[in-house]
């Protein structure tokens, strides 16, 4: 035991990450999650008389809560996971491939890399998700453990993928082996379950001993919320001895040292919940303001019974010849400035989406061609190139269960998005169409860009289309003249 109260307890280290996490969590929770009690409270706290209570017949009290009314219409527009989702989505738009140098045995193995069966492509997408969201999310290579030899039926028998998710992390220690840092102990998570009015938590304890890496689970047992009652060893340390050491990856996208990270979208994070709160504001007010109001001068409460009704109007009898009524409108000025304040900030997370394709640094020729993409010019570029380096330490992991093990698993690529502009792709589809238009043949290096850019589908063979071209005019290196599909989605 280290100084976190259980197992179930984070570390100083992860219950600080942790709590710098909470807007995100809520992005991702979304407005349900956002409009009760306990989160409302603390983003949309009630104001002075919007918790009141008011005696109704029989003497009982009736709960009438204007702020319950103004958090019930906030919603958290989705720049957070959207932006999520964009990024993972290009870094793996071409999936990750395999090398001719990945053994037989793991690229069967991982056609159903977890224990849910799905393909690998599919566990890299959760998984490289969960560090763009976090900064941090791990693997851990595991597999069925049998008494004497491996099962009979090689289905029954496989290793598989665990992904570890940031959230369930607890605590991690490292250790030092010549010159590299490897982990000593790490602890996570694995459920969380309800047994009547008790909580279990399955904690896996993953520990470096002399003997070679282990694995043990305990069930931490609380009986309220927060409080543990007791732990117990459900299964015992097990040698992991397919691995010298502790089986387990990280993909950092915002690395501050060994298993610590910042998520690197936590100022968006931070944006879209203020968003969202001046949002919820507007609409409360917009709501109460926007009809025109009566307002009454001189007239007695007791004298705005004495009223007579023509059609829809009402006419108000008063004592008070100074007495008067109008109805007041608002001119909206102030809730323009808002919703200009509004729009900026929307059009600012936009733009914060799109930085993570935006070059930093490198080498680019004249017409728009990046000389050597791997420098990784761009922050989804790092992502790539870090997932790539990860699944390539996974592999090293699965090829100790091959037979004989094996110390490398091979290669993998993923394609690394190419860094552009906003108006790259669209400036580069205008001059295709206007070759097009002047019957002028285009440029091989503009086809290749465009098709880099995602403006031409993967299929596209530039060398067969320049080949078609030279065909006609011998001597010329040159791609087709013709008008190409439309990026925005139309026909073309």
């Amino acid at each position: 035991m280290t100084d976190e109260k259980t197992r179930a307890d984070r570390s100083d280290a992860f219950k600080e990450m942790f709590q710098r996490t909470e807007r995100i969590r809520l992005c991702k929770a979304g407005s349900e999650e956002f409009r009760s009690e306990k989160w409302a409270k603390k983003y949309l706290p009630p104001e002075a008389g919007e918790e009141t209570s008011r005696q109704v017949e029989g003497g009982r009290f009736q709960r009438y809560s204007e702020w319950e009314q103004r958090r019930n219409l906030a919603e958290i527009e989705p720049f957070f996971t959207s932006a999520v989702e964009d990024a993972v989505g290009e870094i793996l738009r071409r999936g990750v491939a395999f090398g001719k140098d990945v053994p037989d045995d793991i690229q069967r193995w991982m056609e159903r890399a977890d224990q849910q069966r799905n393909h690998l492509a599919v566990f890299a997408r959760r998984w490289l998700s969960d560090a763009v969201e976090f900064g941090l999310s791990c693997c851990m290579v595991d597999a069925p453990r049998f008494e004497g030899t491996r099962a009979a039926d090689e289905r029954a028998w496989r290793p598989y993928l665990v992904h570890i998710r940031f959230e369930d992390l607890r605590h991690a220690e490292p250790m030092v082996v010549g010159a590299e840092v490897r982990l000593r102990l790490l602890r996570y998570v694995e459920k969380t379950e309800k047994d009547g009015k008790r909580t279990i938590h399955h904690v896996r304890e993953l520990e470096q001993t002399d003997a070679g890496p282990t694995s043990a689970l305990w069930h931490v047992i609380e009986e309220k919320e927060g409080k543990a009652k007791e732990e117990v060893l459900a299964e015992p340390p097990v040698l992991l001895d397919h691995h010298e050491y502790i089986p387990v990856e990280p993909l950092y996208t915002g690395w501050e040292g060994f298993f610590r990270a910042r998520p690197p979208w936590l100022d968006l994070a931070d944006m879209n919940i203020g968003q969202t709160q001046r949002q919820c504001d507007l609409d409360h007010s917009l709501r109460i303001t926007a009809g025109a109001q009566l307002h009454r001068t001189g007239i007695l409460e007791e004298e705005a019974t004495s009223q007579d009704r023509v059609g829809p109007r009402t006419i108000w009898w008063s004592q008070n010849p100074e007495a008067s009524a109008e109805w007041l409108e608002r001119n909206g000025a102030g809730a323009k400035v808002l919703m200009d304040r509004l729009d900026r900030r929307a059009q600012m997370m936009e733009r914060m989406k799109g930085q993570v394709f935006i070059q930093e640094s490198g080498n680019e020729t004249a017409t728009g061609r990046f000389i050597d993409a791997s420098q990784a010019s761009t922050r989804a570029q790092r992502w790539a190139v870090g997932l790539q380096d990860a699944v390539e330490n996974v592999f090293a992991m699965l090829s100790r269960h091959l037979t004989p093990p094996q110390d490398d698993g091979g290669s993998v690529t993923v394609a690394l998005p190419e860094p552009r502009s906003p108006r790259d792709v669209e400036l580069l589809k205008v001059g295709l169409e206007a070759n097009a238009m002047l019957g002028v043949p285009t440029s091989r290096t503009w086809l290749e860009q465009y098709k880099r850019q995602g403006g031409l589908p993967d299929d596209f063979d530039v060398d067969k289309e320049v080949g078609m071209v030279e065909e006609v005019l011998p001597g010329v290196a040159s791609g087709p003249s013709y008008v190409v599909a439309d990026t925005e989605g139309g026909d073309g």
